[in-house]
C-alpha cells in the first residue's frame, strides 16, 4: 500500500509539473513517450510551447487510441522525474520504519509492565518480593486487608496489616461491623506486639515509630465507657515506650481518661 501511494505521489506530481509548464491535457488510458520515441499522427492545434518538440496521437490501444504523448526537453524533465523519486524513495523508507517502530512498541511495554509488576522489600537487612500482605497493607483497601489477615507473612508486614486495619476501622467505628472489627483486629495487634516489637527496632535502626493501634484503641474503649481497659493499653504503650504524639504522651492520656472515670 505505501510502495503503490508513492507511485500516486510522484505521478500526481509530475502532471503538476506539466500543467505548470502550459502542456495541459486530458489522460483516460494515456500512453507517454519522453525522448526521441518517433511518434505517427498528426500535431495538435495551435501553437506550440517553446518546450515541446512535438505532440502526437499514438497507435489505437485496445481498440481506443492512445492519448496525446508529450515529447519534452530533457534539460529539466530529467532532474524534476529524479528529484520526486528520491524524495518519494525517502518517503516511503521513513514510512515503513515508523509501522514497524509502532509494531515493536507494544511487545516493549508488555516485557516492561511484566518486570515492573515484580515489587521488592527490605526485611530484616535481606532482599524479598513483596507478598499479597505487603500489597494488601499497601493498596489502602480494608476489603483487601481483611482478605489478607490469615496469610503468611513477615512480622513487618503483618504489623502494617493489623495497624491499617485499626486505622479504617475506626474511621467508620459508629458502624456495628467495624467497631467489632476494629476491637478484634486491635486485640490481636496487642498480642501479637511483644513478638513485633524487636524486628520493628531493628528494621527502623533502632528507633520505634508511631504504633497508632494503640492510641485508637484506647480512645474507642474510652468512648465505649471502658475506662479501666482504656488505662491498660496506655501503660502497655508506656512499657514498650511508644509515644502517641501528643505533648504528654500516653501518661498524659492515662490521666484524661481518669477525669473521665465516674466517681
Amino acid at each position: 500500500m505505501c510502495l503503490k501511494a508513492a507511485r500516486e505521489s510522484v505521478k500526481r506530481l509530475i502532471i503538476c509539473l506539466l500543467t505548470r509548464q502550459r502542456c495541459m491535457f486530458l489522460v483516460k488510458r494515456t500512453c507517454i513517450r519522453i525522448n526521441d520515441i518517433p511518434y505517427q499522427g498528426t500535431s495538435t492545434c495551435g501553437r506550440r510551447s517553446p518546450g515541446a518538440i512535438s505532440i502526437a496521437a499514438a497507435p489505437p490501444l485496445h481498440g481506443r487510441r492512445c492519448a496525446l504523448a508529450v515529447r519534452k526537453k530533457e534539460t529539466s524533465m530529467k532532474w524534476i522525474i529524479l528529484v520526486a523519486i528520491i524524495f518519494a524513495a525517502i518517503w516511503l523508507s521513513k514510512r515503513s520504519k515508523s509501522e514497524s517502530d509502532n509494531q515493536e512498541l507494544p511487545k516493549k511495554r508488555k516485557k516492561r509492565s511484566g518486570s515492573e509488576s515484580k515489587i521488592y522489600v527490605t526485611r530484616q537487612g535481606q532482599s524479598m518480593e513483596a507478598d499479597n500482605v505487603f500489597h494488601a497493607w499497601t493498596s489502602g483497601s480494608l476489603r483487601k486487608m481483611i482478605d489478607a489477615l490469615e496469610s503468611k507473612t513477615n512480622l513487618i508486614d503483618r504489623h502494617f496489616l493489623l495497624m491499617g486495619i485499626v486505622d479504617q476501622t475506626y474511621k467508620n467505628r459508629s458502624d456495628t461491623e467495624n467497631a467489632a472489627l476494629l476491637q478484634r483486629v486491635a486485640e490481636m495487634h496487642l498480642a501479637e506486639f511483644s513478638t513485633i516489637k524487636p524486628a520493628l527496632e531493628k528494621e527502623m535502626d533502632g528507633v520505634l515509630p508511631r504504633v497508632t493501634t494503640f492510641q485508637k484503641y484506647a480512645t474507642f474503649l474510652t468512648e465505649k465507657g471502658e475506662y479501666e481497659k482504656a488505662i491498660e493499653v496506655c501503660e502497655q504503650a508506656i512499657a514498650h515506650r511508644l509515644h502517641d504524639g501528643t505533648k504528654s504522651g500516653f501518661e498524659g492520656r492515662v490521666q484524661r481518661i481518669k477525669k473521665k472515670m465516674p466517681a
